[in-house]
């Protein structure tokens, strides 16, 4: 919650009562940029927000115009009516305010008028609510962003919405700072556990103050029935490549991304940044490293630029509805599709390498990209001193670039299959393996 009022901002242009040094104007530039990267991300992800600390509402009307619908509380009363007031001037009609505090338990308490800090009494003059009794009793549902801002008090309304953040899964941005230390003997590390526990992992501290995290699950990109395809070269795709492309969404029955080199950094993580060795790599073994980023990190559906030859529906809904599978592709097709040689004869046990639905953050993932991750750490001076020369660069050709054509993909991803057999499905259509250069 702000500090009192010192004068007007003008923020998207939207006049917006702030303290005279402007700070709230910054902390919502920044929440903005970050909540804003998520939804290019994952546009379908715009429902509902929830923001806990509203204050004059400098952050959340802005963010808010992302949103179809922004609940709004702030228990200060003398605040209160400000935060009111400038929703009322901003013309956004979607955000409905509360003077309201969240806590645990329901029960009356007090907020400081220096601190802007809260304590339970019973003779308090402001009614606090777990969040979860309130997204109960306003039947507020489809929860794609939560903020907290309560002055170190952020512990508590997390864990008063225990129940939504398990069902809804949003983004959640808090303030994480020493103040919860000196408030209530909170060390702010404990937000990031308990998110942690429920799943939860970073998504960019390029605030210091304010962490955000979101969790890797099936709504991203599994149930949206969202397919990855990479195109890393600056060169233009063939006629027939952009045909392929152009049936991949007809016949799967799905949304296709195309990421290339104009969009593939707007994927990546502030807190996951590609690696050092990213640069180095040949174009195709850039699109290799990405589609395990996207994978592990987003879950969905990889194809490679091939034409296909069914619907994607069925294999999707299956991911969407098994909890024991965790990547469905199509059967092997056969002991020549293997580049690991002692894994040949179990190629009837494996998937392909051209297509695949998985579910993010996995054990099947995880050991993918971390074990892409670990040759690439080898292999960085290496790869320093010999770039790769063109596309299709390989340690094959001899010329000095240091990874073999299967190293960071086939060889690993074949032997995490073998590994993590039990939780594979055979189900997905297979691609063609001709005509599409």
């Amino acid at each position: 919650m702000p500090p009192p009022i010192g004068g007007l901002l003008s923020f998207n242009g939207v006049k917006l009562y702030k303290n005279a040094s402007g700070y709230y104007s910054k902390v919502a530039q920044m929440s903005l940029d970050i909540v804003s990267k998520y939804i290019r991300m994952f546009p379908h992800k715009s429902r509902n927000y929830v923001e806990i600390g509203a204050g004059y509402g400098t952050q959340m009307i802005p963010v808010s115009k992302l949103f179809q619908k922004t609940y709004a509380y702030e228990p200060n009363n003398a605040i209160f009516p400000k935060l009111v007031e400038n929703v009322a001037s901003s013309s956004c009609l979607s955000i409905e305010c509360y003077n309201l505090g969240i806590h645990e338990k329901q029960e009356f308490g007090r907020i400081d008028g220096a601190t802007q800090r809260f304590s339970i009494d019973r003779n308090g003059d402001v009614l606090f609510k777990p969040l979860d009794q309130e997204c109960l009793d306003k039947d507020i549902e489809c929860v794609d962003f939560l903020h907290c801002d309560v002055n170190g008090g952020e512990w508590f309304v997390l864990k008063s919405a225990e129940k939504m953040i398990r069902k809804w899964k949003p983004l959640i941005q808090f303030q994480s700072s020493q103040i919860s230390v000196h408030a209530y003997a909170i060390f702010p590390m404990s937000c990031i556990s308990f998110l942690t526990s429920l799943g939860y992992r970073g998504f960019d501290n390029s605030d210091p103050d304010r962490y955000a995290m979101y969790c890797p699950n099936d709504t991203h990109s599994v149930i949206p029935r969202t397919i990855y395809t990479f195109w890393t070269g600056h060169n233009e795709m063939s006629q027939n490549r952009r045909n392929c492309l152009d049936q991949l969404p007809l016949v799967t029955e799905a949304n296709v991304l195309l990421i290339d080199v104009n969009n593939y950094r707007d994927y990546i993580l502030q807190i996951e940044p590609l690696h050092p060795a990213f640069e180095y790599l040949s174009e195709t073994h850039k699109a290799d490293y990405l589609r395990t980023y996207f994978m592990h990190f987003y879950g969905g559906g990889y194809t490679d630029i091939k034409y296909t030859t069914g619907s994607w529906k069925n294999s999707f809904d299956e991911m969407s509805n098994t909890s024991d599978k965790v990547i469905c592709g199509y059967k092997e097709i056969g002991p020549h599709g293997v580049p690991v040689m002692e894994l040949r004869e179990h190629w009837e046990d494996l998937i392909g390498g051209g297509c695949y639905i998985c579910k993010p953050n996995s054990i099947f993932t995880q050991n993918w990209y971390s074990r892409m991750v670990e040759i690439l750490d080898k292999k960085l001076d290496l790869l320093k001193a010999n770039p790769s020369r063109y596309p299709q660069d390989c340690s094959e050709d001899g010329q000095g670039y240091p990874l073999a054509w299967q190293e960071i993909l086939g060889r690993i991803f074949h032997r995490v299959c073998y590994e993590e057999r039990a939780s594979i499905s055979q189900s997905l259509p297979i691609l063609l393996f001709h005509s599409y250069r």
